[in-house]
């Protein structure tokens, strides 16, 4: 009889180690996080978009800017939102009806030449950011073939999701 219980308390104490140790193998927790975003009414302006190198004969390498804004009204007061700001960082300015052109750099950042950017809106308020742009050769630019010179960049603000 002792050999009975002592039999059983051994299967018992098996059984009971064993489906503890079924739901506790490999068991292991992780997190997922998760974001979305909704499109709001995200609006960029830039002020008086024209760039003006003027004489490209006397043209010093100084950089020039325009001032941008950011807003977005349908962000209500206390909300906040990262908008990314992006250029491609090199464009030209083309001699109308020739071939030549002139290297541009164009920058978000003027201490380190950045293309990239992000910009903290608050609420309904406007946020400005300066858009940049220097001619990458001087000697060049001073030497350029005579005539009128255009071009264009873009600059793009996106959510930041």
């Amino acid at each position: 009889m002792k050999k009975l219980l002592l039999g059983l308390m051994i299967l018992g104490s098996i059984n009971a180690f064993a489906q503890g140790e079924k739901t506790d193998i490999g068991k292991k927790e992780g997190t997922v996080k998760m974001k979305a975003y909704s499109p709001g009414a995200l609006n960029l302006k830039i002020e008086n978009n024209l760039i003006d190198f003027g004489n490209l004969r006397i043209y010093n390498g100084q950089n020039h800017s325009v001032k941008c804004t950011i807003s977005d009204s349908s962000l209500l007061d206390g909300q906040n939102a990262t908008v990314h700001i992006q250029t491609k960082g090199e464009s030209k300015l083309k001699l109308e009806g020739g071939n030549s052109y002139i290297l541009v750099q164009n920058y978000l950042d003027s201490s380190n030449g950045s293309t990239d950017k992000n910009v903290e809106l608050k609420g309904s308020e406007e946020a400005e950011f300066n858009v940049y742009a220097i001619i990458q050769n001087k000697k060049e630019a001073n030497e350029a073939p005579a005539g009128q010179y255009k071009g264009s960049f873009e600059v793009t603000a996106f959510y930041d999701i």
